[in-house]
């Protein structure tokens, strides 16, 4: 009976290290999904154009900018996991539609910019395209936007955190990958395991900039309640509850049923 019982117990712990194992090698393909998207010739909405970009450790990789001659605002926006600029260039137009010069970010190792997808490449790459943005708020003498979706809320957030931008949108904003982890994943050690420490509320108090932050009440991946926990932590930020929307369901475009408010957080 005790030999049956150490049998059994070992074997637990077997398959327990197996796991953990598994979401030690195993995490970049769960939290990069779009590394694996097959990204062949773009297709390019009416005024978006490709510009390359350079980190400093000399990796290049690609954003999609929509030019305005005479823009209401410049826009830094970034996209979420599963996005390489396939999508990325619709963004562009999307945004521009607002009056925005636009430049959206490719993250390093997607698509086909260099690198490898990691915190450290997607923070450095987040610096550089805000930067960048920056640049053209001050020579254009108009306000400086930083927007995200999902893991590209981690992007904007940093940005702000930075001292960036005039105003903030946050799409299905992931207070930080460890939480959402350990949501899925309550029986494994997540803060010992991973490798990425995104977080958005550790940085939420240095951010000083107004804030919206949109998320439907059906986001069965990132949920709501993280959210409205951020909505808690960033000092005057509002939320608005998109009901009866999921997580890549919400309609940011300018005539959509978000686009009022969107518009007014970023002009009023």
């Amino acid at each position: 009976m005790r030999r049956k019982v150490t049998i059994t117990l070992i074997s637990l712990a077997s398959v327990y290290l197996v796991l953990c194992l598994a979401m030690v090698f195993l995490q970049d393909l769960m939290l990069f999904p779009g590394v694996q998207r097959s990204s062949g010739d773009l297709e390019l909405p009416a005024g978006v154009r490709i510009q390359e970009l350079s980190l400093e450790d000399g990796t290049r990789y690609r954003t999609a900018v929509f030019d305005v001659a005479e823009p209401r605002g410049v826009l830094a926006y970034f996209v979420g996991n599963g996005e390489d600029l396939s999508s990325g260039v619709h963004w562009a137009a999307n945004f521009g539609a607002y009056g925005l010069q636009t430049i959206v970010t490719e993250y390093p190792g997607y698509g086909k910019s260099g690198g490898v997808a990691s915190y450290r490449s997607i923070t450095a790459a987040a610096e550089c395209s805000a930067s960048v943005a920056a640049t053209w708020s001050k020579d254009k003498s108009v306000p400086l936007f930083l927007a995200g979706h999902s893991l590209g809320t981690f992007s904007a957030v940093h940005a702000a955190a930075e001292g960036l931008g005039d105003r903030l949108l946050l799409v299905s904003p992931p207070t930080s990958i460890a939480a959402s982890a350990r949501s899925r994943y309550p029986f494994l050690p997540v803060n010992l395991l991973l490798r990425h420490p995104f977080d958005n509320l550790g940085k939420a108090g240095s951010v000083r900039i107004p804030t919206l932050i949109v998320h439907g009440d059906r986001d069965t991946i990132v949920p709501i309640a993280m959210g409205e926990k951020l909505a808690a932590a960033i000092p005057g930020a509002e939320l608005i509850v998109a009901r009866g929307e999921g997580h890549n369901s919400l309609q940011l475009h300018r005539r959509g049923p978000l686009g009022a408010a969107i518009e007014e957080h970023f002009f009023q």
